[in-house]
């Protein structure tokens, strides 16, 4: 399956934390969204923790919300999507993680 992330400049430190059992079986799509601005912020400079996981990175333009991006990247992307993918905003997420 795919985890498709809209990523501008949060952490994504939860990368690490994928359970181990599952990082094998999973691709993480980040959308980068950055413009000129961010490329003088340190935050936002694309820093992936150590993984096992396979990740594909697509910059897009940093233009209007998060969904907008999704709705790119579907649109872009329709006939060759996995069957399973999850969609997510950047930042720490406890579904992923080993601690519930």
């Amino acid at each position: 399956f795919d985890v498709i992330v809209v990523w501008e400049c949060e952490s994504n430190e939860w990368i690490a934390d994928i359970l181990p059992e599952i990082s094998s079986l999973q691709t993480i799509v980040l959308l980068q969204k950055n413009d000129i601005s961010d490329s003088n912020r340190p935050e936002c400079n694309l820093q992936v923790p150590d993984t096992n996981i396979e990740i594909v990175y697509i910059t897009l333009p940093n233009e209007g919300p998060d969904i907008k991006s999704l709705f790119a990247f579907v649109s872009n992307h329709y006939d060759t999507l996995v069957t399973n993918a999850i969609f997510l905003p950047a930042g720490n997420h406890w579904a992923v993680g080993t601690s519930m």
